[in-house]
């Protein structure tokens, strides 16, 4: 186990989920800042980590429940949300990507190709595209009510590289809700943010969305594109080229540039 942590405390450690997986990874992100000042405090002992970059994939910003907290609260919050706004307004078409009728066969099911190279890649367990129980825990709790921008927000001030993207098309986590909590986050870049603005984003001189830099931290909002960003296409760029540029950057610990 020494050795295993040694190996990880000498690289560099990204997280980009996706949707309510934000939630889950802003925590850890924030978790394990936390260990690592202990450690710088000798609190305790243990080998850090450099904890990178934070990409937020049309995350959830759901701000009902923050003042009591109660998980019976919340959860009624949940499911007040989902009957008489998510449902009635979605109607037949696709939450995912609202341009397309219900029911969209894109982007297609993977479980099969995940079947099939399970031996390959070591995996102890079946892929499983999502499992009710797990979700109906969560869902008393009311999880996907609750507050985790202060959290971020911590994620960001330690230095952490952050950026936030969604699709235009996408309608169960729409960029009007995230930028709207973009909006409201407290940080050390929130005045040069709220400096900036909205600037297109190209590739290879093709307009793929707008976005914004402040110091680590950068948002963009990609169009044409629904709840799975790199799936899908706009104008006249190959499905996926405006996601794949974008995380190259990122990656390279670069903020968002057009090219």
């Amino acid at each position: 186990m020494a050795d295993i942590m040694d190996l990880l405390s000498q690289r560099e450690h990204c997280l980009l989920p996706l949707c309510s997986g934000t939630i889950r990874a802003i925590m850890c992100f924030r978790y394990f800042l936390s260990q690592n000042e202990a450690i710088d405090a000798g609190t305790i002992l243990g080998s850090k980590l450099n904890l990178k970059v934070l990409g937020i994939g049309n995350g959830l910003t759901i701000t009902n429940c923050y003042n009591d907290g109660l998980n019976a609260v919340c959860s009624e919050a949940q499911s007040f949300c989902n009957k008489n706004i998510l449902d009635p307004l979605a109607g037949n078409w696709d939450v995912y990507y609202v341009p397309t009728a219900n029911p969209d066969p894109y982007p297609p099911d993977f479980s099969s190709y995940l079947a099939s190279v399970e031996t390959q890649i070591g995996a102890e367990v079946s892929w499983q595209q999502s499992n009710m129980d797990v979700y109906n825990n969560f869902a008393s709790t009311g999880d996907l009510m609750r507050n985790s921008r202060p959290n971020l927000e911590t994620v960001i001030n330690a230095g952490v590289r952050v950026i936030i993207y969604d699709g235009d098309a996408d309608f169960i986590v729409n960029f009007n809700g995230v930028e709207a909590m973009v909006d409201a986050l407290q940080t050390k870049f929130t005045s040069l943010y709220k400096q900036q603005q909205f600037t297109n984003y190209t590739v290879n001189g093709q307009v793929a969305g707008i976005y914004k830099n402040a110091g680590t931290f950068s948002y963009m909002r990609v169009f044409g594109s629904g709840h799975e960003v790199p799936a899908y296409k706009f104008g006249n760029l190959a499905v996926g080229q405006a996601a794949a540029q974008m995380f190259t950057q990122i990656m390279r610990n670069q903020s968002l540039t057009p090219t």
